[in-house]
């Protein structure tokens, strides 16, 4: 097994998406696990996605992982069926998706954390991302892992138990993770306000040492434990997007790999946005390569030098 430093622990899919506008698409690769890798490969080559998916993967996203360099090592197949999500706009904005084959085929080819225990056989992996609920077995497992290797964890946390109700079961959880992503309408969701600020003052609250807060078209935030800073979103032009899927898992995978990497907030900041601005023009999980990767860094020196995008 391919030894590397990130690992995502999530799923791999395809979508179909549709659009308020009568576009839509054929299937794409897609999935948390696909945008959160590309997250991190549009910088690195030192992360595998840890997932189960299809026999039917390649016919699917084969060409997609081929064009792209992604070592499919980790794909560990375990149905005929890779899963397909349905994924609908609204005028309003809003997204509602569906799992074709259902949630029960979706969730059993999630990533389990019996899944990742061998990736710690000579203590290579160092940090994980993971976007999930808050599902027992998993998280009990992952706190085995994480008490054993001391790995970083990010979370990314599913907007489904984003709930008043929920908020001390999340606290605990997030008691072993280094950090966390959420978004606008989770945050107001899980902590019952309609004000940034407060948020804001209920995430630095959780302690965590970096917390993404995304919020959308706007931009997002980088809270620390000694600082917080918002960063406008790059494209200022919405009639020049194509596709917001994913952003958020892309933007918060490589906000974990510039922390990770030793960057500041203003890395953090920037490095999220560039992978979100990359994602968002195109139609689901963005394509990388060396080009990409060099577009990449160099947006990202400009901006930390304090130039414009």
């Amino acid at each position: 097994m391919k030894k590397v430093k990130y690992l995502i622990a999530s799923n791999a899919a395809y979508d179909r998406i549709s659009f308020p506008d009568g576009r839509e698409t054929g299937y794409l690769p897609g999935g948390a696990g696909l945008h959160a890798l590309t997250g991190i490969q549009l910088w690195t080559d030192d992360v595998l996605l840890v997932c189960g998916i299809g026999a039917d993967w390649k016919e699917k996203i084969g060409s997609w992982v081929e064009r792209n360099h992604i070592d499919a090592s980790a794909f560990d197949v375990r149905d005929e069926r890779t899963p397909l999500n349905s994924c609908t706009y609204t005028l309003s904005g809003e997204r509602i998706d569906r799992t074709v084959y259902g949630d029960s085929h979706y969730n059993s080819l999630d990533c389990q954390g019996y899944d990742l225990e061998r990736f710690f056989a000579d203590g290579e992996a160092e940090a994980i991302y993971t976007f999930r609920d808050d599902q027992k077995d998993y998280w009990e497992t992952m706190e085995k892992l994480q008490n054993a290797h001391g790995f970083r964890l990010m979370w990314e946390i599913n907007a489904r138990i984003c709930v008043p109700e929920k908020l001390d079961e999340i606290k605990r959880l997030l008691s072993f993770c280094s950090t966390f992503s959420i978004n606008r309408a989770e945050a107001f969701s899980l902590f019952g306000t309609d004000s940034e600020e407060e948020a804001i003052e209920c995430l630095r609250a959780l302690g965590m040492e970096m917390t993404l807060f995304r919020t959308g078209a706007k931009g997002l935030y980088v809270i620390l434990p000694e600082d917080v800073k918002f960063f406008p979103s790059i494209e200022k032009d919405s009639s020049r997007v194509v596709d917001v899927t994913g952003c958020g898992n892309s933007s918060t995978a490589a906000s974990f790999w510039a922390w990770n990497e030793g960057y500041g907030i203003d890395g953090i900041g920037h490095a999220a946005n560039i992978a979100s601005y990359r994602c968002l023009k195109e139609y689901s999980a963005m394509n990388i390569g060396e080009e990409a990767r060099q577009e990449a860094f160099a947006l990202l020196q400009n901006l930390c030098d304090g130039g414009n995008e």
